[in-house]
C-alpha cells in the first residue's frame, strides 16, 4: 500500500511541475525587460510532433509601431527535452529569430527596431519538434 501511495505521489507531482512551468519562468522573463516597458507575455506548450496531425508551432499575430523598439525574453524549462525557438515574421519574410541554427545558438534576449507600423507574427516551435514549454515576454521603448 505504501508503494503505490508513493508511486501516485511521484506521478502527480511530476505532472504539476511540467504544468506549472511558466509560473516559475515568468517573473524571471520580466526581469530581463529592464528599461522596457511590459506588453505582454505567452505560454507556450507543445507536445512532441509524432504524427504530421500534431501541431508542431504556434503562430500569433499582433500590432508593432514604427520608431519603437521591442524587447524579447524567452526562456524555458529543463524538464522538457525540446528548447523553444521564437521567430519575429512580417510581410516582408522573417526579421528575427531567436536560434542560429549554422552556429546551434540559441538567443534568450533579443532587440528589434520596428521600422514599419503593421501587422507581424510571433511564431514559436521547440527545437527537432519536441516536447516543451516556454514562455516569451516582450517590452518597448520609443526609440
Amino acid at each position: 500500500m505504501l508503494r503505490l501511495i508513493l508511486v501516485i505521489s511521484v506521478i502527480f507531482s511530476s505532472l504539476l511541475v511540467k504544468s506549472q512551468c511558466n509560473e516559475t519562468l515568468l517573473p524571471e522573463v520580466t526581469n530581463k525587460l529592464e528599461i522596457f516597458t511590459y506588453i505582454k507575455d505567452f505560454n507556450i506548450k507543445l507536445k512532441e510532433v509524432k504524427e504530421s496531425r500534431d501541431v508542431g508551432q504556434i503562430t500569433i499575430p499582433v500590432m508593432l509601431n514604427k520608431e519603437t523598439t521591442y524587447r524579447f525574453v524567452l526562456d524555458d524549462t529543463k524538464e522538457f527535452e525540446g528548447r523553444l525557438i521564437f521567430e519575429l515574421f512580417s510581410d516582408r519574410g522573417k526579421q528575427l529569430s531567436s536560434y542560429e541554427p549554422v552556429v546551434k545558438k540559441h538567443y534568450y534576449i533579443l532587440e528589434y527596431k520596428c521600422q514599419r507600423s503593421g501587422m507581424y507574427f510571433f511564431n514559436f516551435e521547440f527545437k527537432d519538434a519536441k516536447a516543451g514549454c516556454g514562455v516569451l515576454a516582450y517590452g518597448f521603448k520609443k526609440m
